[in-house]
């Protein structure tokens, strides 16, 4: 990679994560009754790591609002 992306990688990576949900969410406008099936594939595609990330998420606070139950 160019001198230029190495200081700039997270930032760059941040850009680029933003992009792609920024059209997942476009795409999540209806436009008319029938979804496509390049829909459908992003949805089948993209579905089960946003369920995973929801879990993780759940799980973690879980966790920590039982930790500081405990300790307070």
């Amino acid at each position: 990679m160019p001198v230029f992306f190495d200081n700039k990688k997270d930032l760059l990576i941040l850009m680029t994560l933003i992009f792609f949900h920024l059209i997942l969410i476009s795409i999540q406008i209806p436009q008319d009754s029938e979804s496509t099936y390049f829909e459908k594939g992003v949805f089948l595609v993209f579905s089960p790591i946003q369920h995973g990330i929801v879990w993780v998420y759940n799980k973690t606070g879980e966790i920590l609002e039982n930790y500081f139950l405990l300790r307070f």
